[in-house]
């Protein structure tokens, strides 16, 4: 009998260890931007992503869409068992947000 489901890997000696979902919700949170426009209506914008399954965001360039909203989505609970993907018109603009957000959040191991 075969599952539908990959295997999972197994986790090898040089495998970091599992992170903590309160720690990384307590970090997005610490780390927001307060000067960012986004981070203005990030408790709105939690409650919508909690509440909707699609959340259209527009905003100015700058406003902190691309690496506020991540840490927003974080704080709501998204991406604890999956991923939050943010998209870019191009590699290397989705490479430095990646990184920029990286930044911000530090190091989330023990």
């Amino acid at each position: 009998m075969s599952s539908s489901h990959p295997a999972r890997p197994r986790r090898g000696a040089g495998a970091p260890p599992p992170l903590d979902p309160q720690r990384l919700v307590a970090k997005a949170r610490l780390r927001c931007a307060q000067g960012l426009p986004i981070c203005r209506r990030g408790e709105e914008l939690k409650e919508a992503i909690q509440t909707h399954q699609v959340v259209v965001v527009a905003g100015e360039t700058g406003s902190g869409k691309s690496t506020q909203l991540p840490k927003i989505c974080l704080e709501a609970g998204l991406g604890l068992r999956g991923r939050i993907v943010c998209t870019q018109p191009r590699r290397i603009a989705a490479l430095t947000v990646a990184e920029r957000v990286m930044e911000e959040l530090g190091p989330l191991g023990p």
